[in-house]
């Protein structure tokens, strides 16, 4: 078995003593009669989501709730398999129907869907994570009934595979998932996800950063998840899994895509003493692949772990780059399934940020030239890969040679998008766009200038904008990773 972190037994038990110990409401300072109060200024913000297949037939249901923009809240996981969702009140009045979400993180597990017709009522977002010990209420619909409530605090903040986590006392029950935890303002500071099989009342909620970041993004129309198991719509966190559910759980390492980790003491702590991050991928046997760090903090080491035909874990490569920081490791699979990269420190205890990715095939000097930038010859295309989005079958392309600093301290680049599907509008048909970009590498948020439409190759229209709004990279988004790959092109990553 691969071990799991010590550091989370830790912090589950102490959750479970806080729970025991605080009141959560009396604890944070509210009057008697706060709870009832923050019911009635909320309930018409909360929403049921019902799920259907392509044949009609339901698939099972989720929560939700309504920004102020008319949009809805809730969790990615709600949605999976779902080829259309409706959307009740609390009265139980249908308010509409889609079949597309505007954004979608499956690694956070959040989605927002679009404004359907007029909200009865909204939640804002608070601005910042509440303090461990304040008093929240989580809000719901299980088994159908809107406005169910429950009430704790927030007992701390976890980062597990990569993805941090609000941990809450408040119970969290089936049909609760994408509900919001809310503080004593009314303000919404995270979406209830998950909770601990092997604890009780340890449950959990993704941050309102994510759920900022993710709801300022550009909207788009996005493909809801394939469909996963079912059964219980709540997304769990188990202590002891299998080497496969092990390797199947880390974060995904997108093929060709740069993913920024940071190692870290909320790390895995092995009993070495070392901090390690895993990084997920899969392939098929005969399958050869290029993994690469870098790190200017630390001197990092790459191990990659696949199945024997036991079911357990084995390594399958070691690389520590004894003469630099930057290991290489080229793994030859020997079955199919689930790979795990881990990267690790050479010293005991060291720490940093770090940048990981995989490229098909024995390509680490391609990898070295356009991504890292070390000394190798330039590739040979002007337009570098970018981000995909496999829902809208959608690749992004980099014109490194338009990659330029501006006075203002920003970078602006051309970002070409090429569709598998041509794409229907009401001021164009298209099956590529072109978009001139501004980025502000350290705000992590980016506007557009220009848009150029093509079908086939041939001009369809265009759009100019010197002073489109600003938005932020939401978490695992195209354009988080354009604008990674372009700031380090422009040598402000």
């Amino acid at each position: 078995m691969i071990p799991s972190s010590p550091r989370f037994h830790f912090a589950v038990l102490l959750a479970v003593l806080l729970a025991v110990l605080l009141s959560p409401w009396d604890a944070a300072g509210q009057t008697p009669n706060a709870l009832p109060d923050l019911v009635r200024r909320a309930e018409n913000a909360i929403v049921l989501l019902r799920s259907y297949d392509s044949a009609g037939r339901a698939l099972g249901q989720g929560s939700g709730f309504l920004i102020a923009d008319g949009r809805v809240v809730t969790n990615a996981h709600v949605l999976e398999g779902a080829a259309r969702v409706e959307v009740y009140d609390n009265m139980d009045r249908i308010l509409g129907t889609t079949d597309h979400a505007h954004s979608l993180s499956a690694r956070v597990d959040l989605a927002v869907l679009p404004r359907m017709g007029t909200a009865p009522g909204v939640l804002p977002l608070a601005n910042q994570e509440p303090p461990v010990g304040e008093a929240i209420a989580v809000f719901g619909a299980p088994q159908g009934l809107t406005n169910t409530v429950s009430n704790g605090i927030v007992s701390g903040y976890r980062d597990r595979e990569g993805v941090r986590w609000m941990q809450i006392t408040a119970p969290i029950s089936q049909g609760s998932s994408g509900g919001p935890v809310v503080n004593g303002l009314g303000q919404v500071v995270g979406v209830s996800v998950a909770l601990l099989r092997e604890g009780q009342n340890l449950n959990f909620a993704v941050p309102v950063r994510d759920v900022q970041a993710l709801v300022g993004s550009p909207p788009g129309r996005l493909a809801f998840p394939s469909a996963a198991s079912r059964g219980d719509d709540r997304a769990t966190i188990s202590s002891q899994p299998t080497d496969r559910e092990f390797l199947e759980s880390l974060p995904p390492a997108p093929l060709a895509q740069v993913v920024h980790r940071q190692l870290s003491t909320s790390s895995i702590e092995l009993e070495t003493g070392h901090y390690v991050e895993g990084h997920g991928f899969s392939g098929r046997r005969g399958d050869v692949f290029t993994a690469f760090v870098v790190s200017s903090d630390f001197d990092a080491d790459l191990t990659a772990y696949g199945l024997n035909a036991a079911g357990n874990a084995e390594s399958l490569g070691y690389n520590d780059d004894a003469a630099g920081l930057n290991p290489v490791l080229v793994v030859r699979l020997q079955r199919d399934g689930p790979v795990g990269f881990a990267v690790s420190s050479s010293r005991v205890g060291a720490t940093g940020a770090y940048r990981f990715m995989v490229l098909s095939g024995d390509s680490s000097a391609e990898l070295r030239s356009t991504l890292m930038g070390e000394s190798a010859a330039p590739p040979a295309s002007r337009w570098i890969p970018g981000g995909y989005n496999s829902n809208s079958g959608m690749q992004t392309y980099i014109d490194r040679e338009s990659v330029r600093r501006l006075p203002n301290g920003y970078v602006e680049s051309w970002i070409r998008f090429d569709w598998s599907v041509v794409q229907r509008e009401s001021w164009a048909t298209y099956d590529t766009e072109k978009n001139r970009y501004e980025f502000d590498c350290r705000g992590r948020r980016a506007r557009t200038h220009s848009i150029v439409y093509y079908l086939r190759g041939q001009f369809q229209h265009s759009v100019e904008n010197s002073s489109g709004p600003w938005n932020s990279w939401a978490p695992d988004s195209v354009g988080e990773i354009n604008g990674q790959l372009i700031c380090q092109i422009a040598g402000l990553s």
